[in-house]
């Protein structure tokens, strides 16, 4: 067991630690390793044969992150200097509809294990495969970056730590994403050919809002750069999208002009405009595949999208979680990132929900998955 396994390498290898870990009125330890091992489970829960999963990196400045967790971190979820200064730790695979990961990073936040607050840098970026590399999954691979490639500068405010602009320098590790996946047309089976043989032969990865990724690793994942956001945000962000693309034919939008999406990216990260701003598709540089009204603040049409497809009813804890979340963060026009923010959101949770625990809401929503 990864808990048994956590406290043999905490007694045998961390001897100096002045933590009573065998102590019986300290749980404090004893709660971290029980976090730790529960995400530590998850290192081999999938494979790049499953569906719709995705990890996230987390960076934290070290003076902010307790010594026993940059040491299990270390061991047990590869962590490691990032080359900008953070400690990062990563949060392994898991299916799109697997919230607890993230509750398990708010749960260390809300002990004090690792304090999370907006700093000059925080790449808390997000990998998403939304199938394995093939010709039958193809489409899916092309209408999956099309909607993240489009979507991620419409919610901006789910994957920034900023509202609904990026801290200073993003265009250093976060620029506009140049052509690649024929995120412009809906593709032909010329096209459907080349997609096959660029996901199959593509390394590397690129500073661009969102990228492909296969640098130092065997599994090609979509990696969204632009993603600061504390994990409860960015899980709600990913359960969003899967289900976008998972409903509908093709992506909801096709970019038309590479030159003005890319300055109305820039005028979001900035700070120059804001998503309380109108915006019309064709001054942008989208096409809707379908209608999508325009010409009112994009925060009131970003609403009407996600309303359409995280329903309540019928309804699943999952996608309860997920609306609250996008409602907490648009209809409430608040944020989750620092610890008081996160027990807000708890308060808020509880508010809305009487019948049920938060505890409860979350064995629900593991339990089949």
């Amino acid at each position: 067991m990864p808990e048994t396994e956590i406290l043999n390498y905490i007694y045998h290898r961390l001897p100096q630690a002045s933590i009573p870990i065998s102590s019986s009125n300290d749980k404090k330890p004893r709660l971290l390793i029980k976090l730790i091992a529960t995400l530590y489970k998850y290192r081999n829960k999938v494979n790049g044969h499953q569906w719709y999963t995705y990890g996230q990196e987390l960076e934290i400045w070290d003076n902010w992150v307790d010594k026993l967790v940059i040491d299990l971190t270390q061991n047990f979820l590869n962590g490691h200097y990032d080359g900008s200064g953070p400690w990062e730790f990563i949060l392994f695979p898991t299916k799109y509809n697997d919230p607890l990961p993230a509750f398990i990073i708010t749960e260390m936040e809300r002990k004090g294990y690792i304090i999370i607050r907006p700093t000059d840098e925080m790449g808390n970026h997000l990998h998403y495969r939304p199938a394995p590399i093939g010709e039958s999954t193809a489409t899916l691979w092309w209408k999956t970056w099309t909607n993240l490639f489009t979507l991620t500068i419409l919610y901006i405010r789910m994957l920034s730590a900023h509202g609904s602009a990026l801290r200073e320098r993003w265009h250093d590790w976060a620029k506009f994403s140049s052509y690649y996946l024929f995120e412009d047309k809906i593709p032909t089976n010329k096209d459907i050919n080349e997609i096959v043989k660029k996901l199959k032969l593509y390394y590397g990865r690129s500073y661009e809002h969102i990228t492909l990724n296969r640098n130092r690793k065997k599994i090609l994942t979509i990696e969204i750069r632009m993603c600061e956001a504390h994990p409860l945000k960015a899980w709600a962000f990913i359960y969003l999208i899967t289900e976008i693309t998972r409903q509908e034919k093709y992506p909801l939008f096709l970019v038309k002009d590479y030159q003005k999406l890319d300055d109305f990216y820039y005028d979001l990260a900035q700070g120059n405009i804001t998503d309380y701003d109108n915006v019309k598709w064709e001054d942008i540089g989208l096409k809707p595949t379908k209608t999508i009204h325009d010409e009112m603040p994009l925060r009131r049409i970003l609403i009407n999208i996600y309303r359409t497809y995280i329903k309540l009813k019928p309804k699943t804890p999952q996608s309860w979680l997920a609306r609250k979340i996008l409602e907490y963060v648009y209809d409430e026009e608040k944020d989750i990132i620092t610890k008081n923010d996160v027990e807000e959101f708890y308060q808020y949770l509880r508010l809305k929900k009487r019948e049920e625990t938060l505890a409860n809401i979350l064995t629900r929503a593991v339990k089949n998955i």
